[in-house]
């Protein structure tokens, strides 16, 4: 799971904290990390846009004509203290439901 935010809270997540998240109506464990560097950063806002090309508009990150987010747009993100949060969820219950 990713998501993004440049809330102060964020710092609470350095290093890895545990975490609970409902999904599906399952009360799943999982870790929290935070994504800082550019690099990482690209490459979360690349398979976000790609589910939600709105995110990409409201953050204002560009995708460029390879298909990738635009590095001066992440850079600008990254300026204003946005981060991504990856939550890695534990278990085979995390599966997608089947179609």
């Amino acid at each position: 799971m990713l998501s993004g935010t440049e809330r102060r809270w964020k710092a609470n997540l350095r290093g890895g904290v545990p975490v609970r998240v409902l999904l599906r109506g399952k009360d799943i464990r999982g870790v929290a990390r935070i994504i800082e560097d550019e690099a990482g950063m690209g490459q979360s806002y690349e398979a976000i846009i790609a589910m939600s090309p709105g995110y990409g508009r409201a953050l204002a990150v560009r995708v460029g004509s390879d298909g990738r987010p635009v590095q001066e747009d992440v850079a600008g993100a990254r300026a204003e203290e946005h981060v991504v949060i990856r939550i890695t969820l534990d278990g085979d219950e995390v599966a997608a439901p089947a179609p």
